[in-house]
């Protein structure tokens, strides 16, 4: 900041070049009253007028917060060498909000500011290293990318998590390995934002690596996980499943929470799973039937008209615990399928149903 400081004067003798209005707010700028300074950035930083800059410049040296912030927000709009250079500076501010204004300027003017960023990102201390990864996510070109690659083992956490977020809206193949590392990362927060981009990436590979992540991993990461399983739809949906059986609690609960998320797009494989482990069903299959929610009584009665058996057993099974009537009415059929299992299914759940019943189960053949 010694170097902003020392433009103060140059700011200042700039004021005549300006207009009539621009002056009366050059003025205001050196106010005492840091409410008015920060009325006058305001005004200034709307404006991109060579006259200008050197004010906003001199203004980041202001010791109020706001004042800077807005000095940054105007320096944005401004493509000149000294624009690029106080904004560089501004990422070691000691305010975090400062810092992401400068990188959110940087980020705007875009090309003239390159070269500056891809130096910070690798060689800048820890704050601007933060600040030239944030404001490189807002770019597109191919050294962005691979310098923001490069940023994903940073030895800072903020950094990788930055970076790993900075890739957030990206299609491209080569990103899918690079970030899958992250799934190993020390930090539920860089974990947790891999995670999310790789759901965008919308690429298989993924999806075995995510359920392994929900393994002894804390809630919250387990809710970002999951919801990024969810992402992936039908794909993920035989993994989900077999997760929910896992011994883990964390990938219990993950799977859980990604199937209840898809609906009833997961309904039929559930029951499929339910017909194909029957008697030994897993409880969580039960559990994760019922996190669907409403809307799945139709696609229940179609499962009962199914060609396969699985699916006839595990719609039979759900019924079982409805406790309702129109449950005892389209199981009671069942009692006569030409399969074994679904008769068995169907006997079971109707027991669970009503006392009346049990006289009709002698008739489980």
């Amino acid at each position: 900041m010694k170097a902003l400081a020392g433009l103060v004067l140059l700011g200042i003798a700039c004021s005549a070049d300006a207009g009539g209005a621009d002056r009366a707010e050059l003025g205001r700028l050196r106010d005492p009253n840091p409410v008015i300074r920060r009325e006058a950035a305001a005004a200034l930083s709307g404006q991109a007028d060579g006259a200008i800059l050197p004010a906003l410049v001199a203004a980041l040296a202001d010791a109020d917060v706001e004042v800077r912030r807005q000095a940054l927000e105007g320096l944005g709009g401004y493509r000149e060498p000294e624009a690029v250079s106080a904004l560089l500076e501004a990422l070691d501010d000691p305010d975090a909000t400062v810092q992401q204004t400068a990188a959110s300027s940087l980020s705007r003017i875009g090309t003239p500011a390159l070269a500056g960023l891809l130096e910070a990102a690798v060689r800048g201390d820890a704050a601007r290293r933060l600040g030239a990864v944030r404001a490189l996510g807002g770019l597109q070109d191919e050294q962005s990318l691979q310098t923001l690659l490069h940023a994903l083992s940073d030895e800072e956490t903020p950094v990788r998590e930055a970076a790993v977020g900075a890739l957030t809206g990206r299609h491209d193949d080569r990103l899918v390995e690079p970030v899958l590392s992250l799934l190993g990362d020390a930090d539920p927060g860089v974990q947790g934002r891999a995670a999310s981009v790789l759901a965008g990436l919308k690429d298989t590979r993924a999806i075995a690596p995510m359920i392994a992540a929900l393994r002894d991993s804390e809630a919250s990461l387990q809710g970002r996980l999951a919801t990024a399983l969810s992402e992936f739809g039908p794909a993920a949906v035989p993994a989900l499943i077999a997760a929910l059986q896992d011994e883990d609690a964390g990938m219990q609960a993950g799977a859980l929470s990604a199937l209840s998320q898809l609906g009833p797009t997961a309904l039929l494989p559930l029951l499929g799973e339910l017909g194909r482990t029957f008697p030994t069903s897993h409880e969580n299959l039960y559990e994760a039937v019922r996190a669907l929610g409403t809307g799945i009584d139709r696609p229940l009665q179609t499962a009962l008209r199914s060609a396969d058996p699985r699916l006839r057993t595990g719609a039979a099974l759900v019924l079982g615990r409805e406790g309702s009537h129109d449950a005892y009415r389209s199981l009671h059929p069942l009692l006569d399928d030409p399969d074994s299992g679904v008769r068995e299914a169907a006997g079971l759940s109707l027991s669970r149903l009503e006392p009346a019943a049990r006289d009709i189960l002698p008739a489980v053949h």
